[in-house]
Parts: structure tokens; C-alpha cells; sequence
């Protein structure tokens, strides 16, 4: 027998469960024995790590039925395997960039968090997402809490709102495809004519995942968080969305042009948002209601881009706790020393697109995978990406032992977790680039020296008019506004459903 076939067979029902049901049973025990630590959770990261890496390495997928058919149905397949592989590295990441912070309750609630996402990942019934999602959304919100700041209780509580208003619509298109078709699997949307049942589950899923208006709750919760916290939030707690998306366009087709239009939408807006914000937080949290919105364009590449952008997003909110200030008015006057300016490049230029690097892998493959029409746009984007992140690479550099006058910094970054963040993303970057671009090609190299040199240009025309600009945009961040938007735009889905019929 095989290597690659022994691996498989250890890969039984009850491993997979044992595994889905660890960091659960971590948490019980471990508000029972304090004296537990760190460990177990960091271990249960490691083991999603290794049970993301069959599907990737060998391309061997998992399918697993519960309870019956209409019970709880599980797949770790190529889909689910980058989720999972990004899950694991970001909250171990996160874990040990916050160890010192926090008492003996502290890896209990990401303890659950962990479960919960890997539960979003594999599942692929309906009921089930619904409850993994939940949970995923009890857990942010308890997370979001550990912040002792005035405005952190009514910021995370219009997050668990707008989550339980946009899960509740969720739950009754649950209810009409069951139904409908006696099923509750993801599978009976295949078969079923397209109506209000989809428009509610994909405005469920729209908010989990931060995507467009729907997801405008994100900017404000994510740059409110604890570095830590918002570096696990806006690296992959938000996929938890984005991934069920993705099946349902495998499953379904005729979701696609809905779920393709709302994402290059919500990849606009926030890019136009994030070139006129003057908060670097706020920046990296409108960056990421962008790049999930990239992240929705394609089954076959969003796993990638996913990664890519979780691993580069959780690196710069990291960053984010160590400067003393995030204000980018004064970022080019500040100087940084090299411990906060490298990963500070390397995150940014990897979401930007720079070549070699795991961020232009995952795009070149999102451009492939994408008819012409939607490459283009992907390509445009990534202008307005290169302009975004420009700004951060204009700050002066200062020695090794230099520190700002005045500086008042959040919290000083844990060299565990950068550098575990760096290698991981460098080494991916340097394994996915042989196996999947060996070369780059001198018109390839030649396009992203356009768009890298057209969004310096654009980054520069708008230092002037920035304040200008930022401060006329609409506030629509308020928690009526959030509410408004799944009605504005669950009816712009029905709208466009029936205009979509008549055309046929």
C-alpha cells in the first residue's frame, strides 16, 4: 500500500468526527482544568492544519453522511481545504500573539471559534451551516467583547444584530428549500426554480461574509477589535460566509451571476473606500469587504485567493497593534524601525498582487479561472489594490533600537506569530509557485508592472483630494442602515431573478 493510500485510510468516520468535535470538548475541559493552557488548542490547529492537507496534496476528498440523510452531511474536499488550512495557521497565529494577554479562560472561546469554523468548512447541509454559523457568530461576538473600550459593547452587540437578522432570513429560505424538495441538503437547490428561498440563504451568507452592503457592518467591528482579534475576524472568520457561497455555485449555476454581480459590487466599493480612509484599521477592514468580494467570483480559485488574503490581512492587522498611531495622514512622516516595517511589506505586497509572492499566484489563477469579462474586472481591481496598500510603503525607516517620540503603542507584536505568519506565507508563496506557476513569463511580468506603476499614480492623485473625498461619503454604518440594506438588496435579487425569467 502507498504512502498517499495509507493516509487516506486513517481518514476514517471516526477520526473526521473525533477531529470536528476536539476543540469543543478542549473548551468544556478546559473551564473545568485551567491548568490546561495553550497546548491543546494549538494542537487541534495543527491537527486541522494536517487534515486540510490529503485534499490539497493528493486530491482526495472525504464525504461523510450522519444521522440519516436528512441529518448532517460533511465533505472535506479541495473546496474546504484551503479554509482549513488558513483556519488552523491564523488562529494558531493569533493564539500566540495574544498568550500573554489573557487569563486562564483565555483560548476557550477560540477553542470554539476553531470548531465552529472547521463545522462552516466541511459541512454541506444546510440545518447544519446554520448552527456552525451561529456559533461562529457567538464566539466573534463574546471575542470582539475582550476589548476594554467605552464603544466595544454596543459595536459587538450591532454585530450579533445584524448577524441574527441576516441568519434569520437565512433560516427561512432553509425552511422553504425543505419544503420545497424534503431535503435539507445543499444539493436540493440544484433542482429547485430560482426564487425567494436562494435570495434569503445567499443574503444570509452575503452578511456572514461581508459582502457589500450586507456586510457593511465589518469596517467598523473589525477596526474596533483587539489587533489580535480583528487579525482572526478579517483573516478568516469572515470565509465562514464566503465558503458556503462557493458550493452553492458548484451545486447551483444559476447562482453564479447573482453572486458574481454582488461580489465584483462589494469589491468596488471597498476599494473606493478604503483609497479615501485616513485610519489604518479601517483601511485593512474595507480592504477585506473588497478582497472577499474577489474571493466570491470563483469555486475553482476562491480557496486560493482565500488563503492568500487571510494569511497577508491577519500579518497587517498583527502589525497594526505595534505603531503608535493608525493614522495615515502622518504615515509618511513616521518613522518605523524593520521589525513592523518587513511584515508590513510583505503583507501588503502579497494582497497587492507582487509577483512571486502567494497573493499573484492566487490572482493569476482567479484570472483564469474567470470568463473575460470578470478577468478584466479583476484586473482593474487590482489597481485600485496596489493604490490601497501604497500608502503603507511610504513611512521613512529608523534604526532597530529607534523608537518614536510619544509613542503610545497598543501592543507590541508577538515575534512568535510574525514570524510563523511570514514563513508560512513566503513558504506557501514559494511552494504553490512551483507547483502551479513555474515561471513568470515577461508579458505576465509586464502586466503587473502596469498595475503596480497605474496604482502608484493613483495613490498619488488622490493624497491631495483624500480628506475631501473621505469626509463626503454617506454614513451607512448605523445599525438601521445594516437592517435596510438586506431588505435593498434582497429585493434587488428578486428584481433581477424576474427580469433574468422574462429575458429567457
Amino acid at each position: 500500500m502507498t504512502p498517499e493510500a495509507i493516509l487516506v485510510s486513517l481518514l476514517t468516520p471516526a477520526v473526521v468526527v473525533g477531529w470536528l468535535l476536539a476543540p469543543y470538548l478542549l473548551a468544556f475541559f478546559g473551564a473545568l482544568v485551567p491548568e490546561l493552557g495553550e497546548w491543546p488548542l494549538l494542537l487541534c490547529c495543527l491537527a486541522t492544519v494536517l487534515m486540510a492537507l490529503p485534499s490539497l496534496l493528493l486530491g482526495e476528498s472525504i464525504s461523510l453522511n450522519l444521522i440519516g440523510s436528512n441529518g448532517i452531511s460533511l465533505s472535506i474536499d479541495a473546496t474546504a481545504a484551503w479554509f482549513l488550512l488558513l483556519n488552523g495557521v491564523v488562529l494558531g497565529a493569533t493564539r500566540l500573539a495574544s498568550r500573554n494577554l489573557e487569563g486562564a479562560s483565555g483560548p476557550l472561546v477560540p477553542a470554539v471559534m476553531l470548531g465552529g469554523l472547521n463545522t462552516c468548512f466541511v459541512v454541506t447541509d444546510l440545518i447544519s451551516l446554520y448552527v456552525a454559523l451561529e456559533v461562529v457568530g457567538i464566539a466573534a461576538f463574546l471575542l470582539q467583547l475582550r476589548r476594554e473600550a467605552p464603544r466595544s459593547f454596543w459595536i459587538a452587540l450591532r454585530y450579533l444584530l445584524v448577524a441574527s437578522t441576516a441568519m434569520t432570513l437565512y433560516l427561512i429560505g432553509t425552511g422553504l428549500v425543505y419544503v420545497r424538495t424534503g431535503s435539507f441538503s445543499m444539493e436540493a437547490l440544484a433542482g429547485l426554480e430560482l426564487g425567494s428561498a436562494q435570495v434569503l440563504i445567499l443574503l444570509g451568507l452575503f452578511s456572514k461574509g461581508g459582502l457589500f452592503l450586507p456586510g457593511l457592518w465589518l469596517p467598523r467591528s473589525h477596526a474596533a477589535a483587539r489587533p489580535e482579534v480583528a487579525a482572526l475576524h478579517s483573516g478568516v472568520v469572515v470565509t465562514a460566509g464566503v465558503l458556503p457561497l462557493l458550493r452553492l455555485m458548484q451545486i447551483d449555476p444559476g447562482l453564479t451571476p447573482l453572486v458574481r454581480w454582488i461580489g465584483i459590487a462589494s469589491a468596488v466599493l471597498g476599494l473606493l473606500r478604503a483609497l479615501t480612509e485616513t485610519d489604518l484599521r479601517r483601511l485593512l477592514a474595507w480592504s477585506t469587504l473588497s478582497q472577499m468580494g474577489l474571493v466570491a467570483l470563483s469555486p475553482m480559485a476562491g480557496g486560493l485567493m482565500a488563503f492568500a488574503h487571510g494569511l497577508g490581512k491577519a500579518l497587517l492587522f498583527l502589525m497594526s497593534g505595534g505603531v503608535d498611531s493608525t493614522d495615515l495622514n502622518s504615515w509618511r512622516q513616521r518613522p518605523l524601525p524593520a521589525r513592523l516595517q518587513v511584515p508590513l511589506w510583505i503583507g501588503s505586497l502579497s494582497i497587492a498582487g507582487f509577483p512571486w509572492l502567494i497573493g499573484s499566484i492566487a490572482k493569476s489563477e482567479l484570472e483564469s479561472a474567470l470568463p473575460p469579462f470578470w478577468a478584466a474586472a479583476v484586473l482593474l481591481a487590482s489597481i485600485g489594490s496596489v493604490a490601497v496598500y501604497a500608502r503603507l510603503w511610504g513611512a521613512p525607516w529608523c534604526a532597530p533600537n529607534g523608537s518614536n517620540k510619544g509613542s503610545n503603542a497598543v501592543q507590541s507584536p508577538s515575534g512568535g506569530s510574525i514570524t510563523l505568519l511570514v514563513v508560512v506565507l513566503i513558504g506557501a508563496s514559494a511552494l504553490i509557485s512551483l507547483a502551479v506557476a513555474p515561471s513568470h513569463d515577461a508579458e505576465k511580468l509586464a502586466v503587473t508592472g502596469l498595475i503596480f506603476a497605474l496604482g502608484l499614480l493613483l495613490d498619488r492623485g488622490l493624497q491631495r483630494w483624500r480628506p475631501a473625498l473621505e469626509r463626503r461619503w454617506p454614513d451607512l454604518e448605523s445599525l438601521q442602515d445594516l437592517i435596510g440594506s438586506l431588505a435593498v438588496v434582497g429585493a434587488g435579487m428578486l428584481l433581477s431573478l424576474h427580469v433574468m425569467e422574462g429575458w429567457g
